[in-house]
C-alpha cells in the first residue's frame, strides 16, 4: 500500500489523479502534492502500529494500547498548536500532525511490546494467546491482507466521492464542506 501511495506522488500519476480525477485547480494541486508526500508512509506506519497493538491486545496488555492512543492525541494537539503559533500552512500542519502522531503511536506501542512485557515477540508467546496471531512474515501478510483490503475499500469509496463532488455546482465549497463533515464523522465512525 505504501508503494502504491508513493506512486501517486510521482508524475504522471499525480497529475492524472489530481487534475483529471479530482478536478483540482492548480493551487490545490500544488499544495496537495506536498501533503501527499508527507503522508506517503501513512500505510506503513498504520500497519506497524496495528501489528503491535494486536500483539499487546493478544497478550492482554490493552492498557498500553490506550496509553499510546492518548499520546497520539497529545502529539496531534501539540503539532497543530505549533503550526498555528508559527503560522504554517494548514495543509502542511494537518499532514505533519497526522503522520507525526501515528508515527509516535507506532513507536510507543512497539516500545511497550518489547520493553514492558515479559514476552519476546515471535520467540515466546503466552500459552493463552490466540493461535491465529502470526509469528512469521508470510503469516503477517496473511493476517494483514484482509485488514488492508478492508481499508482500501473503505477509503477508496470515500476517495471516489471527491471526483464526483469536484464536478458539482460549487466544487470549492462542496469539497470544503465534505472535508468538515468527514472530519466530524470520522471520530464517531472509528469509535464504533
Amino acid at each position: 500500500l505504501t508503494l502504491i501511495f508513493g506512486l501517486f506522488c510521482l508524475e504522471p500519476f499525480y497529475g492524472i489523479l489530481f487534475e483529471k480525477v479530482f478536478n483540482a485547480n492548480p493551487e490545490i494541486r500544488e499544495l496537495s502534492k506536498g501533503a501527499l508526500a508527507i503522508l506517503v508512509l501513512w500505510p506503513a506506519f498504520i500497519a506497524w502500529r496495528r501489528f503491535f497493538q494486536g500483539f499487546l491486545i493478544n497478550i492482554k496488555k490493552e492498557k498500553y494500547v490506550a496509553l499510546a492512543s492518548t499520546l497520539r492525541l497529545i502529539v496531534t494537539a501539540i503539532i497543530l498548536s505549533l503550526g498555528v503559533f508559527f503560522k504554517i500552512s494548514g495543509i502542511w500542519v494537518a499532514s505533519l500532525s497526522l503522520i507525526g502522531a501515528v508515527f509516535t503511536e507506532a513507536v510507543v506501542v512497539t516500545y511497550y511490546a518489547f520493553k514492558k512485557t515479559n514476552v519476546r515477540i515471535f520467540e515466546e508467546m503466552p500459552e493463552d494467546r490466540d493461535e491465529k496471531f502470526p509469528n512469521t512474515m508470510p503469516g503477517i501478510w496473511k493476517y494483514y491482507l484482509p485488514l488492508a483490503m478492508t481499508m482500501i475499500v473503505l477509503w477508496g469509496g470515500r476517495a471516489l466521492m471527491i471526483p464526483i463532488i469536484s464536478k458539482s455546482f460549487d466544487p470549492t465549497i462542496a469539497l470544503a464542506c465534505w472535508t468538515v463533515a468527514l472530519g466530524f464523522i470520522m471520530p464517531i465512525a472509528n469509535a464504533t
